[in-house]
């Protein structure tokens, strides 16, 4: 079934992993399957059931034609940001990590943003690539005393491994919002159940309203749901003119 062959491939994808090493920034990113593919094939031989025999086979099959024409079987490692450590995996609702970062207001945010761009500017640095996510945005609702807004936590500096977490289309890991004795906090629970080994991701739901970084914005978590890219694409100039009219240069200098 489909299934079956997303499963048999998720396993292919970790094994890669395990079976050419770490990633050192001189490792071709680019490598052949055959390898992982008989390291896989001899580890489900060891497993009992027609189930785990059917998927050896299989994957010898692979092998077998990976290695007479390499070009066509070429597998683009992506690397791992972080992935269970626990011999015993990690089970479905369990706390995984609290996002631990900097908080700013929106005006704040905006005048750190038109910083970094002057600083860029200054020093002949061009914006290139899609953005980078080390910053997670939280609303603060109504009922609160200071009122609705939105806060951002910026993880850039001041940080913890999750901050490293991947974005997956199809995720094992999501986040909660909560309020504990006044404090707002941002967990990450297990979706279900994650193997030892096995990578920790969640959906980064970011959005932009800028065609470009759509498409720069690949993704690569290789999930059967995924779309193709980690960001989504709501509307031209949609954020920037909620921005403009709510967070204008005035509102970023004035404080709070």
């Amino acid at each position: 079934s489909e299934d079956s062959l997303w499963e048999i491939s998720n396993q292919l994808m970790m094994q890669i992993n395990h079976s050419y090493g770490p990633m050192t920034p001189d490792a071709a990113a680019t490598q052949s399957m055959a390898l992982a593919a008989e390291d896989l094939a001899e580890l489900l031989e060891r497993v009992p059931g027609p189930r785990a025999l059917a998927k050896s086979k299989a994957l010898w099959y692979l092998a077998g034609e990976a290695r007479s024409s390499p070009e066509m079987f070429a597998v683009h490692r992506k690397g791992f940001g972080v992935v269970c450590a626990k011999s015993q995996g990690v089970k479905a609702g369990d706390l995984v990590v609290d996002f631990l970062g900097e908080m700013y207001a929106p005006w704040a945010w905006m005048a750190k943003q038109d910083a970094i761009r002057s600083v860029q500017k200054s020093r002949g640095m061009r914006e290139c690539g899609p953005p980078e996510f080390y910053n997670m945005q939280l609303e603060r609702p109504p009922g609160d005393a200071e009122g609705f807004s939105i806060l951002f936590v910026d993880a850039m500096h001041y940080n913890n491994y999750a901050a490293r977490l991947s974005h997956s289309c199809d995720p094992n890991v999501e986040v909660s919002l909560k309020a504990i004795e006044g404090k707002y906090c941002i967990n990450f629970y297990a979706k279900r159940d994650v193997a030892p080994g096995e990578e920790l991701c969640y959906n980064y739901h970011s959005c932009t309203d800028s065609m470009k970084e759509v498409e720069a914005a690949f993704c690569l978590c290789g999930s059967m749901r995924c779309r193709a890219s980690y960001l989504a694409f709501v509307g031209e100039q949609s954020n920037s003119h909620v921005m403009r009219q709510t967070h204008r240069l005035v509102e970023r200098q004035a404080g709070p």
